[in-house]
This record gives structure tokens, C-alpha cells and sequence, in this order.
């Protein structure tokens, strides 16, 4: 009977060691896993924020090409056809055709113009993220709708921002008041900036058409959705967040950007 009761203990004890190993095991497995998951996302993030850092130095490269380079050519051009223009006053037709190559000539400035500043936006360099996007929501103002900017960061908040950084949060905003403009139909529409704890709070207000998370999800989900997806790389990049919201007749996008940046 003892050495039955021993053989028992012993497949006993048996089974217990193979079930701690093997439990160990599949912890194991399971931390190296997640382990590796994460190493992936770090990857993924490098490589995105590496991609987009590429993309902004090559726009503000063609953005200074442009307008150091070709406006000044297309500039000292209209100038040599005005001075054509006042040699040839006594014949009206050639005059003619040279005023339409003037006024073509303006549009290409004012395009090229717009290309550069778009690309790298002069107010963006000179005064920060701030004053860019509150100069852009002024122009947005107009006889049928009413825009307003808020900056409730106090004369003591610092926001400690880099240059790439603030160009992210800047494409970011950009991005939003073009989607609202063309599909929100909205009367008026508020943007606010301030500190929230240790994050940026930016904050869109509006009267119009609204999404929820879960008609964005849908919407990227069914669609290459390339502006959205490159929103979302650009808000994974900063580690924030966007919420959009319904609720009765306003809605929100709500993005929390750490400021531990």
C-alpha cells in the first residue's frame, strides 16, 4: 500500500511539475510575443515618423526653390513685358496681347505663391504654430459663415514644441478645416487651444454635419481613406488622440496631444 501510495505521489507530483512548466511556458511565449508586438509598433512608428520628417524637408526644399528660384524669374519676365507694353502703346492690338500675358503671368505667381506657401508656410517659420492657424481660420470667415480662433493658453504657458512638431500639429489643423469646409456645411465653426493638464487640448466646434469614432472607423474601413490615414499616422507620431462627437445640434473634434513632447 505504501509503495502505492508513493507511485501515486510521484505521478502526482509528475503531473504538477508538467503543468508548472508548461504554464510557464505559455507565459513565456506570451511575453515574447507581446514583446516582439511591441518592438513591431516602435518599428512601424520610426519608420512613419522618419517618412513624414523626409516628406516636410522636401516640401520646405521645393518651397524654397520656388520662391527663391522660379517667382523671381516669372516676376523679372512681367516686368520686361510691361516695359514692351510701354514701347508698343500706339498699337492697341499688340497691347492687348500683352496685357493677357501679364494678367497669365500674375496667375502663375500668385499659384506658384500658394504652392510655397502651402508647402511651408512663411507665417508657420516666423511666428509659430499659434498665429499660422489663427491667421488661416480668420481667412476662412466670409458673408455666410462665421469662423473664430481661441487661444486660452495663458501668457505664462509654454508650449515646448520643435519646429517638426509644430509642422505636424499645423498639417494636422489644416486637414481638419478642409474636411469641415467641404462636408460640414456648417454656419459657424470655433477652434480652441489651451492647456489641459500636461496636454494640449485642441478643440473644433461646430453647427454642421458631424461624425462619431464609429462612422470614421467605417468610413476608413470601406475606403482607402488617404487623408484620414495620413491623420492618423501624423497623430500616432505625436502619441495623441482624436475624438469626433454628435451631440444634439454641436459637433466636436477633440484632439489631447501630450505635452511631454
Amino acid at each position: 500500500m505504501e509503495i502505492q501510495a508513493d507511485i501515486i505521489t510521484l505521478i502526482l507530483s509528475i503531473w504538477f511539475l508538467l503543468t508548472l512548466l508548461i504554464s510557464g511556458l505559455i507565459v513565456y511565449y506570451q511575453m515574447v510575443r507581446t514583446k516582439a508586438h511591441i518592438l513591431e509598433k516602435e518599428k512601424q512608428l520610426a519608420t512613419f515618423k522618419a517618412s513624414v520628417e523626409a516628406e516636410e524637408k522636401q516640401k520646405e526644399k521645393i518651397a524654397v526653390n520656388l520662391h527663391d528660384e522660379i517667382l523671381p524669374l516669372l516676376t523679372a519676365l512681367k516686368q520686361n513685358i510691361l516695359q514692351h507694353n510701354i514701347d508698343l502703346t500706339n498699337d492697341v492690338l499688340v497691347a492687348q496681347e500683352f496685357s493677357k500675358d501679364v494678367n497669365l503671368i500674375d496667375s502663375s505667381i500668385k499659384g506658384i505663391r500658394n504652392v510655397a506657401l502651402d508647402l511651408m508656410p512663411t507665417i508657420l517659420q516666423r511666428f509659430g504654430l499659434i498665429k499660422a492657424l489663427e491667421e488661416n481660420v480668420r481667412q476662412l470667415n466670409n458673408q455666410s459663415v462665421i469662423v473664430e480662433f481661441e487661444n486660452k493658453l495663458r501668457g505664462t504657458d509654454t508650449l515646448l514644441l520643435s519646429k517638426n512638431q509644430e509642422i505636424i500639429i499645423y498639417r494636422i489643423c489644416i486637414e481638419l478645416l478642409s474636411n469641415l469646409q467641404k462636408h460640414a456645411h456648417y454656419k459657424y465653426l470655433g477652434v480652441t487651444f489651451h492647456l489641459e493638464q500636461r496636454s494640449l487640448s485642441i478643440l473644433f466646434r461646430h453647427d454642421g454635419k458631424g461624425v462619431t469614432n464609429q462612422q470614421i472607423d467605417a468610413f476608413t474601413e470601406t475606403t482607402s481613406g488617404m487623408g484620414l490615414n495620413l491623420l492618423r499616422t501624423r497623430l500616432l507620431i505625436l502619441g495623441a488622440t482624436i475624438n469626433y462627437s454628435v451631440e444634439q445640434n454641436v459637433s466636436t473634434i477633440h484632439i489631447i496631444i501630450p505635452h511631454s513632447l
